[in-house]
């Protein structure tokens, strides 16, 4: 639960962001999440 709130609150704050720049960013939110998923990234 953790993980996907950290997501969605990830990804709202690259809404502001447009196009091609809103894709990537939101592709490295879910690889940010997915790697603290696996536990190979520490929460802050």
């Amino acid at each position: 639960a953790v993980a996907l709130q950290l997501q969605q609150e990830c990804e709202t704050s690259v809404n502001s962001y447009t196009g091609v720049m809103t894709a990537l960013l939101i592709l490295n939110c879910q690889g940010l999440v997915a790697s603290i998923l696996l536990g190979e990234t520490p929460l802050p």
